[in-house]
């Protein structure tokens, strides 16, 4: 099949099709019912869950649906960037430190606005607080994009913000992509494809210090889809045979059922988007096009700021029960998106024009910086690769935490929204620690969502929860087990700092929990 190549307009209803895929995603995956999603890391369970939870409840199909697989709209922004990259780059071609310092003129500005609108509405308008020192550290390190590189940054403050931290690494490596496919075709795309897959499978293997959400949040993680749209914008004959699609198929559904082929499906998505756009882009409706070109040119403020608007529009859904109840607060959620994005998008375009003005020149200088700077990203890499393994190969001490309830149990009520489980002060430093831990739960509720169990690392250095499964939630004794990874930032210590375990019931459930045993690995 030949595919046509893209206009502007084509790139902006890609554009506009993948900010509604990550706009309602990024809302439905926060109401219950979810089924998870495998997007930093597989658990072949959240498929099923998909399956049981659709069975349950019908009429939540399209919210679970986007639950799921509406973090993939991640895949179509990747893949647009290489390809837009590409035609740029063909029109005028720039050297490492132009391009470079041309795309960090575009990208920051943009960061510098969802962090405006953060701290208005986010932190000012909704919660009535300025931002706390831990929240300025995080924007730092968001502002030096390398929040992806650092544990428990990555997803810190506004979630999709991650994305920054990957794309600029791309931007970083993109010159060097587009001269080897230039040079050497599908031959270099191919090749760049067995590297980034070899990275991943050798880094889930022996280093899971850094495998799972903290790779998946990086470039080698997301080289394949990149630089597909790269080589399909440097094809001239850009034909791609239906095999592509039928491939792309296969690996989708295997890499949705099992761990082996879980990389996979992110390349997979971006062939299926090709071959499906071309499918639909002769017969669209001329209103449908436009709506999703103008999703597409407020796209860039939209990914900034949609995010920290969803705390009132998931109250409403808790208020509007039920499947209509929560798709239309998911479509409250989405105007309000699309209008702070308007209100965001005139305050990106002023920061734009001023860093526009910065002058960068190819001459002499800029290429000694360029080299300058390529040797420093090249040492810190190899610092973060030097910490992980560190942090991966260092010896291992394992502490039992005394529970607090754990003669007795411990009851968590209807009317209770915290009970405390551990409250532990750490007693050393460590850059990675372990805590795991297993009880028999009977719940007393079978009508409400079960209660979290949540730990927090010197109060909120480190916060992460674990839903006990709806499946358990059925009056008769379960086992229950859980486990929490704790990556200690470079610069942190967290000896003689709490650390809080304990059942977050939000959704008003009720259990009793017995044999509690809970553990801390250094």
């Amino acid at each position: 099949m030949r595919i046509d190549t893209y206009t502007k307009d084509d790139t902006l209803r890609l554009k506009g099709f993948g900010i509604l895929l990550i706009c309602l995603h990024n809302y439905f995956h926060w109401l219950w019912p979810s089924p998870g999603e495998n997007e930093f890391y597989f658990a072949s369970e959240h498929i099923f869950k998909l399956f049981s939870q659709i069975g349950w409840n019908p009429g939540e199909f399209f919210n679970l649906l986007l639950s799921y697989f509406g973090h993939f709209g991640v895949q179509v922004f990747i893949f647009v960037s290489g390809y837009g990259l590409a035609a740029s780059m063909m029109k005028r071609e720039q050297g490492w430190g132009v391009f470079v310092m041309n795309r960090w003129k575009k990208l920051f500005p943009l960061m510098l606005t969802g962090m405006l609108f953060f701290v208005i509405f986010g932190k000012m308008a909704m919660n009535s607080t300025l931002p706390s020192a831990y929240d300025w550290r995080e924007m730092c390190y968001k502002m030096l994009f390398i929040h992806t590189l650092l544990p428990n940054s990555g997803l810190s403050l506004c979630g999709p913000w991650w994305f920054f931290g990957l794309i600029f690494q791309l931007y970083l490596l993109f010159p060097l992509l587009f001269m080897l496919i230039k040079r050497h075709g599908w031959k270099a795309f191919l090749g760049i494809c067995v590297v980034a897959y070899g990275m991943i499978f050798f880094f889930r293997e022996a280093m899971p210090a850094f495998s799972g959400s903290i790779f998946m949040q990086n470039a080698p993680a997301h080289l394949p889809e990149f630089c597909f749209g790269i080589w399909l914008c440097l094809n001239k004959e850009k034909n791609l045979s239906w095999l592509w699609l039928v491939a792309a198929i296969v690996l989708f559904c295997l890499g949705n059922f099992f761990s082996a082929f879980y990389p996979f499906t992110f390349l997979a998505v971006a062939v299926i988007t090709v071959f499906v756009f071309h499918g639909v882009k002769r017969g669209h409706s001329s209103v449908v096009s436009r709506f999703f070109v103008w999703l597409g040119g407020l796209s860039m403020a939209w990914f900034a700021t949609h995010s920290f608007l969803r705390d009132p529009f998931l109250a409403i859904a808790e208020k509007w029960t039920g499947a209509w109840g929560h798709f239309f607060s998911g479509v409250l959620f989405f105007v309000a998106a699309c209008i702070l994005a308007l209100a965001a998008k005139p305050v990106y375009e002023l920061l734009l024009k001023l860093f526009d003005r910065i002058p960068v020149v190819e001459n002499r200088a800029t290429k000694v910086v360029s080299r300058c700077v390529q040797v420093g990203f090249c040492l810190f890499a190899a610092y973060v690769l030097t910490y992980y393994i560190v942090m991966n190969t260092g010896k291992k001490e394992e502490v039992t935490i005394t529970a607090e309830s754990c003669n007795d149990g411990a009851r968590v009520d209807k009317n209770d929204e915290f009970v405390q489980l551990v409250d532990f002060t750490l007693p050393k430093d460590s850059q990675w620690l372990r805590v795991k831990g297993e009880f028999d739960i009977v719940s007393s509720d079978t009508t409400a969502e079960l209660p979290s169990v949540v730990i927090d690392v010197a109060e909120g250095l480190y916060w992460n929860a674990e839903v006990i499964p709806s499946t358990l939630n059925d009056s008769q004794q379960h086992h229950f087990e859980f486990s929490f990874d704790y990556k200690r930032p470079f610069v942190r210590h967290i000896d003689d700092k709490p650390l809080k375990l304990y059942f977050w019931n939000k959704k008003q459930g009720a259990l009793s929990a017995e044999q509690i045993d809970v553990k801390l690995l250094y």
